[in-house]
């Protein structure tokens, strides 16, 4: 079995039908994202219809390491050790208005960590959930919304070209730590100090590695509130010693058991490919029309208005609330 799987790519619909008796598990955690969408030069698809987008798929790299890719990259660990640390935390931003308020300042290194990275600071830390239709959410809450849409002959939106899709990721946790040894973080160890003790070497005989862990009870403290709603945890991944071409998450996973011959009954990712078109509603009335995504998940409360309680859930929603 290979370490990563993609599924054709499929309506929402069939994606909420297949987890519609999910019951939440310690065992799968899930990350939606939007891609990339390229304006292209008006191609024609093989129905003769004008090809006005073409998909660009994310790999699953961190906010900081997206951010500081390149020659002479700035590190994580020296951002931990840096920023992070707590005397110097206090003395450069511990009069910012935002940090007195809530009293950062004397928080722990994790918490503060994952209130940056709620906040939009690049952090080693990504977020997941262990609800696979909040993670459709956060999906579409970084897509463009759109109120006009355009239809073939058969009534079907046609927004986007059909090769255009949303990505969830489920990842099996069991596998990760049992057969390939990932650490969760011990709260009870300073986070800086012990960051390489979570440093994955590709094979024995390689200087290629990343810092892989997992934080999947994150207790944070009552101003991380949102997490709870969110049914929030994190995947760590630093990949800035992996230095292959596709330096995802699901690149290192694939390279690592190949090259230690690992065996797998299941995937450790399977990414489910939801089609961009099949997210809006269409406004038709008659035997054409249907619900849009945001619509549908509004009334579960997966939305802006419950998951947070504050600017970014007003954000989110505003892309699609015509959808509503």
């Amino acid at each position: 079995m290979e370490a990563v799987v993609r599924t054709d790519i499929m309506d929402w619909k069939d994606f909420v039908n297949e987890f519609d008796s999910y019951r939440k598990s310690d065992r799968f955690i899930f990350r939606g994202q939007s891609n990339e969408v390229v304006l292209m030069n008006g191609e024609k698809d093989p129905k003769g219809r004008i090809i006005t987008t073409k998909l660009k798929e994310w790999e699953l790299i961190s906010s900081f390491n997206r951010f500081y890719q390149g020659p002479n990259k700035y590190r994580f660990i020296t951002f931990l050790s840096q920023q992070l640390q707590d005397d110097l935390f206090r003395a450069k931003y511990g009069h910012y208005m935002f940090v007195e308020k809530f009293g950062i300042d004397k928080w722990s290194r994790i918490d503060k960590i994952m209130f940056l990275q709620y906040y939009g600071c690049p952090t080693c830390f990504i977020d997941f959930t262990f609800n696979p239709l909040i993670a459709l959410y956060f999906a579409i809450a970084s897509m463009r919304g759109s109120s006009g849409t355009t239809y073939d002959n058969e009534g079907n939106i046609f927004n986007y070209s059909d090769d255009c899709f949303l990505s969830i990721y489920q990842i099996d946790c069991k596998i990760l730590c049992e057969v390939l040894g990932i650490k969760q973080i011990d709260f009870g160890n300073d986070f800086s100090l012990n960051y390489r003790n979570y440093e994955i070497l590709l094979n024995e005989n390689s200087s290629q590695a990343a810092v892989i862990s997992l934080l999947l009870t994150p207790n944070a403290n009552k101003e991380n509130y949102n997490l709870k709603k969110q049914d929030g945890c994190f995947l760590i991944y630093d990949n800035h010693d992996f230095n292959f071409k596709g330096r995802g998450f699901e690149r290192f996973l694939s390279e690592y058991t190949q090259r230690r011959n690992i065996s797998l009954s299941e995937p450790i990712i399977k990414i489910f490919r939801i089609a961009y078109n099949s997210v809006f509603a269409n406004r038709h009335h008659g035997e054409f029309k249907k619900e849009g995504l945001f619509g549908f998940l509004a009334k579960k409360n997966i939305s802006g208005a419950y998951l947070f309680n504050d600017l970014q859930g007003l954000k989110y929603d505003f892309n699609f609330f015509h959808d509503n």
